[in-house]
């Protein structure tokens, strides 16, 4: 794409600091998984770093691979559209066994991908192609803690280690099961970290 047309994670941080302001929100404890991970990334190391009380980081990495794999991706989907990728993204977002006991939430989210636009799948496939934050990790300052799917194939545990071994004082915890969203196939787990992480109470 050109320059008129790209789409960053500075930029994606822009939209959500808007909303945030919008709100009246001055601080708050921060979560961001995969690609919400980096702009979680973003926030904490520069434009909110004053302002983020915990950083909680699950499934996302400093730096998302090779960013040629990204723009082809992007490339693949503008001119085969979001459906083509509805089977092969599932089956990374989840582990098999949660895809065999749960068939209707698994179509629901093959649905759920296939009614997302194309050219928004493909500018926000290309800003992870863009994304290298490992050297700025060390600037987040606020409590963090990393979450990682065992199985998950796009940012395995060892991603989400490195991040903890770069931001300092940050916790590892790994899900096990668990693949790519463990938001959704393990949400009890996930809100329990949260909550401890955070100090906000359960009802």
């Amino acid at each position: 794409t050109d320059d008129t047309t790209r789409y960053t994670v500075s930029d994606i941080a822009t939209d959500l600091l808007t909303t945030v302001d919008a709100l009246g929100v001055a601080s708050f404890h921060l979560a961001g998984l995969s690609l919400g991970g980096a702009v979680a990334q973003y926030l904490a190391a520069g434009r909110a770093k004053n302002r983020v009380l915990s950083l909680t980081l699950l499934c996302t990495a400093p730096q998302f691979g090779k960013p040629q794999s990204w723009f082809g991706r992007a490339t693949g989907v503008r001119a085969n559209g979001t459906g083509s990728l509805a089977n092969g993204t599932v089956e990374k977002w989840f582990t098999a066994g949660w895809r065999e006991a749960h068939p209707a939430s698994t179509e629901a989210y093959r649905r759920m991908i296939r009614s997302v636009t194309d050219e928004g799948y493909a500018l926000c496939s290309e800003a992870p192609g863009r994304w290298d934050f490992a050297d700025r990790l060390p600037q987040i300052t606020a409590p963090t803690l990393t979450i990682a799917g065992s199985t998950d194939p796009s940012t395995p545990p060892e991603i989400l280690q490195s991040i903890a071994d770069a931001v300092p004082g940050a916790r590892p915890e790994v899900l096990d099961p668990g693949a790519h969203v463990p938001t959704v196939e393990r949400p009890d787990e996930v809100t329990r970290l949260l909550a401890g992480h955070t100090g906000v109470a359960l009802d």
